[in-house]
């Protein structure tokens, strides 16, 4: 594959204080899906010539895609990866409509899903993986079982959880819950699932969570275009690519608000982006380049002073007016109070008797003086 100039795509970033950039492996020609691997490697799908999985090295990559070619027609367009727990690989061509699986003790991959086995045949566009975590309460039960983004529309548009062994499928939700269809799906570290929808009608995407049991939130409900979707495995603020406008990354604090850009300056389109296990390194796949972001994404959530509300947000966040009421008192505090105004209406009464005591004292002195002079003339 040609090899880009990989420094054309750092140096024009422009990133938050404290972050910096780097090229994991320039060469793919069209990286889309990331996976991150224990070991600090990569697979990444290329939905470009040469189409296929490749894993990425830092400065080196190998072609692992030929094993694909002995199960039928080759990739249309792979467009996500995802590494199971348990080894096994699997990867999403949307265009296709059919999800690849490589089982764990290795051998040649097949086809684990396709539009003959699904309950939306003419219209399985799978182009999102994820895995489910231990609180995602579904009624499937156990965790690690496959949740995938279908962009078939107009009503066969889905998010699918799926048994990893069996390929046992149910819909979590379809059709008009969704205003576009689902393009990339991920979980929060309290288990909670976010959608990226494409771009509808408007020209504007959606962020929405989607609960177990089918209920669509909405969470960014305007986005002025498309892309990855990654959360921080630690502070769970969602980060969300714009991929061919923008070629922006924003972000989002876990509790919602409103959206603010994370990383800008790229040059190329923008297609997935994933963090790493530590939650340390964010890699970014661009036009021929994997790029690795590193910094204190930690303390992101530290940064946002506006108050947040508990609800997800609106169009827009609005800071709640300072409060002009009284504290609120107790029995106790009540009585206190009382006893201070009963305490404080003695001392008033008392220097009013006082008060008269001295006048009258003052005018029955001034009496018997007065007697005085007259007794003297």
């Amino acid at each position: 594959p040609e090899v880009v100039d990989k420094e054309t795509d750092i140096v024009e970033l422009v990133l938050p204080t404290g972050f910096t950039a780097a090229s994991f492996y320039s060469g793919i020609p069209e990286p889309d899906g990331i996976a991150v691997r224990d070991d600090g490697s990569l697979l990444v799908v290329n939905e470009g010539e040469p189409q296929g999985v490749f894993l990425a090295k830092r400065g080196d990559m190998f072609n692992i895609s030929d094993a694909f070619s002995t199960i039928g027609p080759p990739f249309e367009s792979p467009d996500d990866i995802l590494l199971h727990p348990d080894g096994a690989v699997f990867v999403a061509d949307g265009n296709a409509g059919v999800i690849f699986k490589i089982p764990a003790e290795g051998g040649l991959p097949s086809r684990f899903l396709d539009r003959g086995s699904v309950p939306a045949p003419n219209n399985f566009s799978p182009f999102g993986l994820a895995l489910s975590p231990p609180k995602f309460h579904s009624p499937d039960g156990q965790s690690g079982k496959l949740i995938i983004a279908d962009n078939g529309f107009p009503d066969k548009m889905a998010v699918w959880i799926v048994d990893p062994s069996n390929g046992d499928i149910r819909a979590i939700a379809m059709g008009r819950v969704f205003s576009d269809g689902p393009l990339r799906v991920a979980f929060s570290p309290n288990g909670e699932l976010f959608v990226y929808q494409n771009t509808g009608n408007d020209g504007m995407s959606r962020i929405v969570s989607l609960t177990a049991d089918g209920r669509v939130q909405p969470f960014v409900p305007n986005v002025p275009d498309r892309g990855g979707l990654t959360i921080h495995p630690l502070t769970g603020n969602v980060y969300f690519g714009l991929d061919q406008h923008a070629k922006e990354i924003w972000w989002v604090p876990a509790q919602g608000g409103e959206p603010s850009v994370f990383a800008s300056g790229f040059t190329k389109r923008l297609q997935d982006i994933e963090f790493a296990v530590d939650g340390q390194t964010l890699f970014v796949s661009v036009s021929g380049n994997v790029i690795e972001i590193t910094g204190p994404f930690h303390e992101l959530i530290s940064r946002v002073t506006a108050d947040v509300p508990e609800a997800h947000p609106s169009d827009t966040v609005v800071e709640p007016p300072p409060t002009t009421s009284k504290p609120r008192l107790d029995s106790s505090s009540i009585k206190k109070e009382e006893k201070k105004m009963e305490g404080g209406a003695t001392t008033i009464v008392v220097s009013l008797v006082l008060v008269l005591l001295l006048l009258i004292t003052g005018l029955y002195v001034t009496d018997i003086l007065a007697t005085r002079e007259r007794g003297r003339s």
